[in-house]
């Protein structure tokens, strides 16, 4: 059985809004103290989540569940990671600030495998709207 490899290209996304939605837009970004940029981040992100009654029906995962499954997945098998998926994980890279370095001797790293550069989950779940949106909206 063969599996077709499809590549993902890059789509830039311009949204065209009037000046009252625009000034809207920044009126509720500045309630929630955010930049404008930070607050589109986090809307495109709830609006790729599940909510209200629809909160975790069967086949969704939570946003706590997507951001421990990918920081395991990123830690532990990198190369599992297609698609939008490796273009996160190639922008979490570039940010060093959040992974962990423990400081391993060679003989700690024989007797813990385990002792490898992990995501700092804490640091990983303050950038994850902004991690997201650049991957997966573009």
């Amino acid at each position: 059985m063969q599996v077709a490899t499809l590549r993902n290209q890059a789509v830039r996304t311009t949204f065209h809004i009037s000046p009252e939605v625009a000034a809207a837009a920044i009126l509720q970004a500045q309630s929630h103290g955010l930049r404008i940029q930070e607050w589109l981040d986090r809307v495109i992100v709830d609006a790729c989540m599940a909510t209200g009654e629809e909160a975790n029906p069967v086949g969704h995962l939570t946003n706590e569940m997507t951001i421990e499954l990918f920081a395991r997945m990123a830690t532990y098998a990198p190369g599992a990671l297609v698609g939008r998926w490796k273009l996160l994980f190639d922008r979490v890279l570039l940010e060093h600030d959040l992974w962990d370095y423990p400081r391993s001797t060679p003989s700690d790293l024989e007797e813990d495998p385990d002792a490898v550069p992990h995501l700092c989950m804490e640091r990983l779940r303050k950038r994850w709207p902004a991690l997201l949106a650049a991957s997966f909206a573009m």
